[in-house]
């Protein structure tokens, strides 16, 4: 009988798998703190922001042609890039370009006119969120 030798993996075998590994482990949570690093404020949920964001809506008001006239100021440093309009089961999204409203933006005080297809009385509720925020609800009054 020969005698066998059973000593496993040789050492320079283990030092080299345990080489590798660490090797993909580091590139692994480095693609990963990469990941998160860059364009970290977009990465963030919108309700972080929202904590912070001063602009809103102001006042709404009806117009003698029937028109839903909504006034909102701009935050110092912000934009309002969309804002969320209810109003009596019809809904607007107003953007840089909106199909069913007219932007007016003047100095840090945007005015969105809005066109809905019902009724607009006084004392009617108005809900509106900016840029996916929670939204805030006006009374409509007349201009």
């Amino acid at each position: 009988m020969y005698n066998l030798n059973k000593k496993g993996m040789s050492s320079i075998i283990q030092i080299t798998l345990l080489m590798a590994l660490s090797v993909m482990a580091i590139s692994l949570v480095w693609g990963y703190v990469i990941d998160l690093s860059t364009n970290l404020e977009n990465q963030l949920s919108p309700t972080v922001d929202c904590i912070a964001q001063s602009s809103n809506a102001v006042s709404a008001c009806v117009t003698q042609d029937g028109q839903i006239e909504l006034n909102m100021e701009e935050g110092l440093g912000e934009e309002i890039n969309y804002a969320n309009i209810h109003f009596k089961g019809e809904s607007f999204v107003c953007g840089n370009t909106c199909g069913s409203c007219i932007v007016s933006d003047i100095s840090g005080r945007k005015t969105i006119y809005l066109d809905p297809t019902t009724e607009v009385l006084n004392q009617d509720a108005l809900t509106v969120g900016i840029n996916g925020c929670l939204a805030k609800s006006l009374i409509v009054n007349p201009c």
